[in-house]
């Protein structure tokens, strides 16, 4: 671009106009425009952080899991099946349908945000496993001490 004859004369001047005409483009038109912009990246943040908010939340709520099922394998004697608390605390099973007491149990954990589990029964497959709280309001016992 030294060159001083006409083709770098040339290309001097359409770099000097390519610079003027981004300097025009770089300043804000007015404080309206300026403002809007400006509107545009808070919303943008807010997206952004009402994402992570639920991502953290979703998070949270894995580790409750997490430390429910740890809690629930060091601690195992607050979970049992419907058969193994009637056993456990003299109920006769005579006169119940347990498939029944199950979706009562059930309902009754959900309602109140109580975590079941599951154990492999030989003879039933799959069974659920309850707190032992969900089983005493099932039974309606207050302080029934075990037999």
């Amino acid at each position: 671009m030294l060159e001083r004859n006409e083709i770098g004369k040339k290309v001097r001047r359409y770099f000097i106009e390519v610079e003027k005409a981004y300097q025009n483009k770089a300043t804000p038109i007015n404080q309206l425009d300026y403002m809007q912009l400006k509107l545009n990246y808070l919303k943008e943040q807010d997206k952004k952080i009402y994402a992570l908010e639920n991502k953290t939340d979703e998070i949270h709520k894995e580790q409750l899991k997490t430390k429910h099922n740890i809690n629930r394998l060091l601690s195992n004697d607050r979970y049992m099946t419907i058969i193994a608390f009637m056993n456990l605390y003299g109920i006769s099973q005579k006169g119940h349908h347990i498939p029944s007491l199950g979706k009562k149990a059930k309902k009754l954990s959900e309602e109140q945000g109580a975590f079941m589990g599951a154990v492999i029964d030989p003879r039933y497959g799959r069974v659920n496993t309850y707190d032992v709280e969900i089983l005493k309001q099932l039974f309606n016992i207050d302080d029934l001490k075990v037999v």
